[in-house]
């Protein structure tokens, strides 16, 4: 007998999701019927969404922007390894911050030289 009540319990449990759903018909002749609480979670997905995509908009373009802030060189190059990290899921986002920051190191010009440099000027000159 108490396999029997088991048994029964089972198939009650099984039964009720069908329960449920039979008494919510999302169909009837009159079409779907909206409340103003799906009215209220389907604009606060949508405003989810949009600000997700804003974000990823905003942190793709961001190394790209540091960097012609503070002149860098390679600004362009540095603006597109930011998009390529948004689009690999932030894979080259750390080398994109990583390389907005630093500087590369500037080579001195002839006109730049301190003038008791023990390298000569023009290697024309110091040839001949």
């Amino acid at each position: 007998m108490a396999d029997n009540d088991g048994l029964q319990a089972t198939f009650f449990w099984l039964s009720v999701p069908k329960m449920c759903v039979a008494n919510q018909v999302p169909y009837s002749n009159e079409g779907w019927k909206m409340t103003v609480l799906d009215v209220f979670a389907l604009f606060v997905l949508l405003v989810l969404i949009v600000s997700a995509l804003g974000m990823w908009v905003f942190l793709g373009m961001l190394p790209g922007r540091i960097a012609r802030r503070r002149n860098h060189p390679q600004a362009q190059a540095i603006s597109v390894c930011g998009w390529w990290g948004m689009i690999t899921m932030g894979l080259l986002m750390p080398l994109a911050f990583i390389w907005a920051y630093t500087n590369p190191p500037r080579h001195a010009s002839s006109q730049e030289r301190a003038p008791g440099s023990t390298q000569p000027e023009n290697t024309d000159e110091a040839a001949s």
